[in-house]
Order: C-alpha cells, then structure tokens, then sequence
C-alpha cells in the first residue's frame, strides 16, 4: 500500500497508551484527519519535536479502509511560524481558539481547502495583524470561514425581501433571518440595532485580505464581533469557543 503524504496544519495532539501520539490535523485539502504516530514520546524518536503548532507540516500516513485514525510514519517541517510561537501564551490561545472552531465546519468525508486557505493565510500574515483590534479580526476570520462552508451572512441587502439596505434609516442584524433586515420588514426577535456602516465594515471584513484589515476604521469592533458569533451559533454550533 502506497502511502499518502499531504500539507496540514496541527492543531491537537494527544497521548495514545505509554509512548503514542494521535494528531488531529487540517489538511490542505480542506479535510481533517486522525493521524496515530507510534512511539512518538519515546527517549530516542524525534517526531514529538517535529510535530510543532502554528506550522505548515507534510504528513505521511497510510490510508486504511474506513479506519478513522491513519497510521502515520513521517512528518516534516514545510512553512515555520515560529513568531506566533514566540508570541505570549495569550496570543497563542487566540489564535488556537479561532482555528478549533474552524475545524467544526471540516470533516473527514468532505474537502473544502478554502478553509485551510484562510486559516493559512492568517497564519502567515500574523506579523502584520498584531496591531489590528482582536474582535475585528475574530469577526473576519469567522466571516470568511462562513462564507467558504456556505453560511454567507447577507450583508448589503435585507435578509427578507432583498432590497438595498442603504437607503433604510435603521437596520438590524437578525442571524435567523440570514443577515441585515431592512427597516420596512417585520423585525425578528433575535435582533440587534445596527447601522449602514456595520454592513460595510463586515462587506470589507469578508472581501480584503488580512493584512489590509489595519485600514478598516469601526467605532465598534465588539458588536461586529458579537453579530459573527451570534450568526455563527445560530447557524454552525453553540459551542462557540470564544
């Protein structure tokens, strides 16, 4: 049997009887994959060195059937980003919590590498998001994850009768209507008081890059925030690990 060898990023290990490691990784495939690593934690193997978070990995395992966990025999180091290891232990935590969650819209059957896409992205340009505000980002990085496992939030038009919600005197973010709600439509419990400008800072949040992320102004990052993790509770997962 041929083995298999793929790009992934880390992002658990865990101790498998005396001296195993089970790796649950993202690959670049947009899958996740259960990678068990045989004597990994022994004196004289160097593979729970190797294994490093916040790294591009290339991972060789052997494909078994249905099994959910691959026997893995190699890994090595392909992209470093050994800044945000240098980070503070708060830094680290983040940025872990934004990929966990991540992972809940991944699975093993299905591919979806745009995901893994983002998530890299954000890696490598971690550097130059040190000064953006953590709930604009949260919300960008959540934005763009939704967005590329078909959870798009309507932004620029109502949710309900899809007209332009730009000429609208107040609007609301409902995240069981779908979005923004217009001030002519029925305005749904779950809702909050939002503005036009909200609907632009999340429309610039979803379409530029990370690192043009220093150029939005918002009054507000922690309501634009708050609208992501409520539409991605209602939508995805309460287990929202914020």
């Amino acid at each position: 049997m041929l083995p298999v060898k793929i790009n992934g990023i880390l992002f658990r290990k865990i101790r498998f009887q005396e001296s195993s490691l089970i790796v649950n990784a993202i690959t670049e495939n947009g899958t996740l994959r259960s990678l068990l690593f045989k004597g990994a934690l022994r004196r004289s193997s160097k593979l729970s060195n190797e294994l490093l978070p916040f790294a591009v990995l290339k991972f060789t395992y052997y494909h078994k059937g249905s099994k959910n966990i691959y026997i893995a025999s190699q890994v090595e180091l392909v992209e470093d980003f050994e800044f945000i290891r240098e980070s503070g232990y708060y830094v680290q935590v983040e940025i872990a919590k934004l990929v966990k969650n991540a992972t809940q819209l991944l699975t093993s059957d299905s591919e979806n590498p745009k995901v893994y896409s983002v998530i890299v992205e954000m890696l490598r340009k971690w550097r130059e998001l040190e000064n953006v505000n953590l709930h604009l980002l949260k919300a960008g990085f959540m934005l763009k994850i939704l967005t590329f496992s078909g959870f798009r939030p309507t932004i620029s038009t109502c949710a309900n009768c899809g007209e332009s919600i730009s000429e609208s005197k107040q609007i609301f973010f409902s995240p069981s209507a779908g979005g923004f709600v217009c001030d002519a439509c029925p305005t749904p419990s779950d809702s909050f008081s939002s503005n036009f400008k909200d609907s632009l800072v999340m429309g610039k949040l979803l379409s530029q890059s990370f690192d043009r992320y220093i150029e939005i102004v918002v009054r507000n990052p922690k309501r634009i925030n708050e609208f992501v993790e409520r539409f991605w509770m209602y939508h995805v997962s309460e287990k929202f690990d914020v």
